[in-house]
């Protein structure tokens, strides 16, 4: 929350995930409510899921696609597999304490293990474009 308060004021920021908007939003309202891009679900008037909606295949990577076609440069940040081909894309790609099989298997994505970190990395790329 910190963190992502810090980078607030200084870019935009937007949450890319997997997970549907219906469990997301809790933590999206502690955290101040950034943009959130991930997919739905549908829920009927038991409250009982009756179906799922996914926004579209390999969807991270398409948002920073989608991004880069309108002239922003993306710093994308994650932690699993899930995350690579997003990170890949992406101006910049971190990886955020992931697992030792995620590090394993892409030892060219950096690897970030503190809030700290990512900050100082984010201002460096930021003075950059200025």
């Amino acid at each position: 929350s910190e963190c992502i308060s810090w980078i607030k004021k200084r870019t935009q920021l937007v949450v890319v995930s997997d997970t549907f908007s219906e469990f997301a939003n809790p933590l999206m309202e502690k955290l101040g409510h950034p943009t959130l891009f991930c997919n739905h679900l549908t829920v009927d008037h038991l409250g009982n899921i009756t179906n799922y909606h996914l926004r579209q295949e390999n969807g991270k990577a398409r948002v920073v696609e989608a991004l880069q076609s309108l002239n922003y440069k993306v710093i994308a940040i994650g932690d699993s597999y899930n995350d690579i081909n997003m990170l890949r894309k992406a101006d910049a790609g971190l990886l955020y304490r992931p697992p030792n099989n995620v590090i394993n298997d892409n030892p060219d994505i950096p690897i970030v293990n503190s809030y700290d970190e990512i900050k100082t990395i984010i201002s460096g790329l930021l003075e950059k474009e200025s």
